[in-house]
This record gives C-alpha cells, sequence and structure tokens, in this order.
C-alpha cells in the first residue's frame, strides 16, 4: 500500500460524510465540524500547510471478480483455505475541492480552523472490500462474519498482503468489516507539491565597487625582517553537517489503568501442616470479607463502563479525559469504603495500610501511531466481542422473563456500545 501523502489524505478520507482533512508538518488529520461553529481538531496546530473538503462522493457496487488489483486476486485465494468467504466490493470516487484554512484559535487540546474553499474540483478512488451483518432488536446476528474468531481471521489474513481490516460503524446496529484500498490519487498530489521559493533578486553591486575605489588606501608599514613572527594558520572549525530531520507523526495519547483492588481473600487464615495447606474463614471476619468482594464487584462496574480490558496487553485502557475523572472519584469511593467497619478493623489487624496498598489511577502515556492502532485494534475487538456475549445473556434473560437481569444486561450492553463507538472514532482520527 502506498505511503504517498496523497494516498494517505484519501485513505483517511471518511466514506459516510462531509469531511476536511488537514496537513500539518508531514501529519494527516481530519476535522469535525466544531458545536459552536467552525471546525475542529483535536490537537494543538502551529499551521496549515494545506486542506482539502471532501463534500460528496459516488459510490459503484462491482462484482470481485472484476477487480484486477493484484493483491485482492491473491487475497481471495487465501481466504479460500480459511473457508472464510469472499468480501463484497464497491467503487468509491471522492471529490475533493482545496480549500484556504485559518486558524481561528488553538489550546493545548484542540484548534478551530476557519475555511474558504475555492473551485477547483480534484477526484481520487478507493476500493472497499467488505463484510457486512446486522444485529436485529433480539441481538441476533445476521449477514457475514458475525463469528468473532471468523472476523479475527479475516483480519489476520488481510495483513500478510499488508491489508489493514477494520470495524465500520454505519448505525442502527450495522456493521462493516472493511478493508480500503486507495487505487487512484494522481490528481491530488500536484496539489500537493511544495511550491518551489522565489528566487532571490539580483543587487546591483556597481555602486558599492564605485564607493569601494573611492575610499583612501590604506598605507601598509614594511617592517624589518626581523620583527615579522611566523604564525601557523589555524584551520578554520568545519561547520557540523546538518542531519536532515524527518516530521515525526505526532504521538497519540491514551490512558493505562493502575489498579490494585482489595480481596476477601486477604481476610482467610493460612494454616499449613507437613503436607497440606488449609484456608479457613474466622467467623468475624465474615461479614467484612463479603463486603469486601462487593467493593471489588462495585469497581469492576464503574471501570468496565469507561475503560477496554485488553487481554493480550494485560491492561486497562481509556482514551478520554472522563475516564481520568472516574477513576480518580473511584479510588476515593474505595478508600472511604475501606474505613469503615467492619473492614477497616479487619484490614487493621492484618496490619494493612489503606492508603499505601490500594488506589485506582489512570496513567498517561504516548504510543506511535502505528501502535496506538494496534492496541486500539485489538481493544475494539474485545468490545465487540462483550456485546456479543451480552447479547447471549439478554435473550436468555427474556426466554426466562428474568427481568431484574434484563435491566442490568441492558445498561452494560448500553455502555459498551458507547463505549466502542468512541474507540472507534478516536481510532479513525489517528
Amino acid at each position: 500500500m502506498s505511503t504517498s501523502l496523497a494516498n494517505e489524505i484519501v485513505y483517511k478520507t471518511p466514506s459516510e460524510y462531509d469531511s476536511i482533512m488537514i496537513v500539518s508538518d508531514g501529519n494527516v488529520l481530519y476535522a469535525r465540524k466544531g458545536a459552536y461553529g467552525g471546525w475542529v481538531v483535536s490537537r494543538k496546530l502551529e499551521k496549515v500547510d494545506l486542506a482539502l473538503w471532501c463534500p460528496r462522493r459516488d459510490v459503484v457496487d462491482v462484482n470481485i471478480d472484476d477487480l484486477s488489483i493484484e493483491v485482492v486476486k491473491k487475497f481471495i485465494e487465501e481466504l479460500k483455505k480459511y473457508n472464510i468467504a469472499p468480501p463484497s466490493a464497491r467503487k468509491v470516487t471522492y471529490y475533493y475541492k482545496p480549500i484556504k484554512a485559518t486558524i481561528v484559535k488553538a489550546t493545548d487540546k484542540y484548534t478551530v480552523i476557519d475555511f474558504a474553499p475555492e473551485a477547483t474540483e480534484l477526484t481520487a478512488e478507493a476500493t472497499h472490500l467488505y463484510w457486512k451483518r446486522h444485529y436485529s432488536r433480539r441481538h441476533r446476528c445476521y449477514g457475514q462474519l458475525c463469528n468473532a474468531s471468523e472476523r479475527e481471521r479475516a483480519e489476520l489474513v488481510a495483513k500478510m498482503f499488508g491489508l489493514d481490516a477494520y470495524e465500520a460503524c454505519l448505525g442502527s446496529g450495522v456493521f462493516e468489516v472493511r478493508i480500503k484500498i486507495v487505487t487512484n490519487a494522481k490528481d491530488l498530489e500536484p496539489f500537493l507539491k511544495p511550491k518551489a521559493p522565489a528566487e532571490p533578486e539580483v543587487q546591483e553591486v556597481q555602486e558599492e565597487v564605485e564607493e569601494e575605489e573611492q575610499k583612501p588606501k590604506v598605507q601598509i608599514e614594511i617592517k624589518p625582517k626581523e620583527l615579522e613572527v611566523e604564525l601557523t594558520p589555524t584551520p578554520p572549525t568545519p561547520a557540523p553537517a546538518l542531519t536532515a530531520v524527518k516530521p515525526k507523526a505526532e504521538l497519540v495519547k491514551i490512558y493505562l489503568l493502575a489498579m490494585r483492588l482489595p480481596s476477601k481473600y486477604l481476610l482467610q487464615e493460612i494454616e499449613v501442616n507437613k503436607t497440606t495447606e488449609v484456608r479457613k474463614w474466622g467467623k468475624e471476619v465474615i461479614e467484612a470479607a463479603s463486603r469486601l468482594e462487593g467493593i471489588r464487584r462495585t469497581a469492576y462496574t464503574k471501570i468496565e463502563r469507561i475503560f477496554a480490558h485488553v487481554e493480550e496487553y494485560g491492561t486497562w485502557i481509556a482514551i478520554t479525559e472522563e475516564a481520568v475523572k472516574e477513576a480518580k472519584e473511584l479510588s476515593s469511593w474505595i478508600r472511604e469504603e475501606l474505613g469503615k467497619e467492619p473492614v477497616k478493623k479487619a484490614l487493621e489487624v492484618k496490619g494493612v495500610d489503606v492508603d499505601k496498598v490500594y488506589s485506582v489511577k489512570a496513567v498517561t502515556i504516548y504510543l506511535e501511531p502505528e501502535d496506538a492502532k494496534e492496541l486500539l485494534n485489538v481493544a475494539t475487538r474485545h468490545l465487540s466481542e462483550d456485546i456479543e456475549e451480552l447479547a447471549k445473556k439478554i435473550a436468555e434473560a427474556e426466554k426466562e422473563q428474568d427481568k431484574k437481569a434484563l435491566k442490568r444486561l441492558n445498561e452494560d450492553l448500553a455502555y459498551k456500545k458507547a463505549l466502542l463507538e468512541s474507540f472507534r472514532k478516536f481510532l479513525s482520527q489517528i
């Protein structure tokens, strides 16, 4: 897949709605419509090198067998080995207008721009390979790649050929596993070429020469030879070599969850015999142990609503400032609950310093864009699987007419869907 700037702009251009693509210091960024006017980029910009507005696009379904893209043919053949149904295909033509963008406001977190489009129209083309599926009101899946493991397999096969498969949410329970291939971006390339700097003006120097000739001549004093001192000339210090530094894509900010929660097993008594280890619960700690388990379950319920668990990386991640605030509030709540009886007394007996041991905190990290994409893709896949699992549980609860469970499961489902949508939007802007 080409890494040219023109191809990157087309690849990142949304295929379903109007968009403005900004180029700043070699980075291709997406500007969204601001709630209070103007267009907003989710980071601070010092300047806008160039910008393109994509107000419309034409979409035409095509037969995948008619595509002449060599990598697609090889990809389809490889899918057959894994018994994966071939994707559908469509051709998308994007229509761009160059725009003159002006920075209206810039903060550490975002930049507001205004723009004026030109009359010139540029076109580019891409091909979508896609598997579509949708969920009914009862959360049953219809279409292609309904099985999460099958979707993962298709994504891995795509990577074998340098193709990126990603999840696209089309609203109302409709999703696509999509691969976007830029096929023609030549129309954009002349617009993206930097303008040659103007040649410096040649200045007349004749007057300076004449002025120099009119200056009085300096008399040179000739000294006796014995007074002359021969100095060894010092070679000039070479100027340091200038190394061209390639502009680097801006790092992506993500929050990791640093969390340690209390467990009821802390209060168990352990007796070690010669060959066995016996764990016992004392009557005096039964109530405290139950309370500890309740605190732990509540904490996880709150965390799951705003953080995504990425099992492969052994961590929870978030992308919003709200997650930082939620983690801080949750940490305060846990310490407050641990300071209540009978938990407080039970922990004191064990010599536990609550303030030093238990906390919940969102830690900021910055990743390279490719690393961030990999992490977020795994997170979105797990969130999709969680949604599928919740849908099955809801179906079972409906069958058993368990209203209490239904209420809780539907709440969890709503939070998971909102979290998945926010992750997808964030991923699309990297």
